[in-house]
């Protein structure tokens, strides 16, 4: 599936690699409406674009995490905001296996500072935390995402387990077949168009 064009300075094409859903309190209804945050990847075959894209109460906010490319592999260690993401992750799949063995209630800073280059000219804002409720049996990942003029753009993203290892599998596994079909269509119409 191709996704829409960017604003960015690359000039490749962005293939959706998958999505995971968050839910997202509405306060006008008062309960959890869920949303979506889709990963799609790209590449010209030196440099690759991994783009979060979070539904957002009014428009959506892009997050771009650029890498470099040997071979048909993103070289991770070169972004730090990635791997601070990566990090995040982690942890709240390790603190939702303890609180439920435990059967424990928390909320927990899981980092911030972790949002790579956001679409347009605002800043865009990350924080992370993990909150277990009701003896463990309700763990999420938080995501606080605020950007776009003034900040009016905010969400809270309440991410389960289920959605946490399903995004850690994207991200470490699904965006390598991605960026390689990338390249592929890259190349193909580099040839054609010569």
């Amino acid at each position: 599936m191709l996704v829409g064009f960017s604003t960015s300075a690359y000039s490749y094409n962005l293939y959706k690699v998958g999505s995971i859903t968050g839910r997202v309190w509405n306060d006008y209804g008062d309960y959890f409406i869920d949303k979506d945050i889709e990963i799609s990847v790209g590449s010209n075959g030196t440099e690759a674009t991994v783009r979060f894209n979070y539904e957002m109460g009014i428009g959506e906010i892009d997050i771009d995490y650029e890498f470099i490319i040997k071979g048909n592999e993103i070289v991770i260690e070169n972004n730090p905001s990635f791997n601070k993401l990566l990090a995040i992750i982690k942890k709240a799949i390790k603190w939702t296996k303890i609180a439920k063995e435990n059967e424990a209630d928390t909320t927990k800073s899981l980092g911030k500072d972790f949002c790579g280059r956001s679409d347009g000219w605002y800043n865009t804002y990350c924080y992370a935390s993990f909150f277990s409720h009701n003896g463990g049996k309700q763990t999420d990942l938080i995501i606080n995402i605020s950007g776009g003029e003034y900040g009016a753009k905010k969400e809270k993203y309440y991410i389960d387990d289920i959605n946490q290892k399903h995004l850690l599998k994207l991200l470490l596994e699904e965006i390598h077949n991605k960026i390689a079909h990338s390249i592929e269509q890259n190349k193909k119409s580099s040839d054609l168009f010569d």
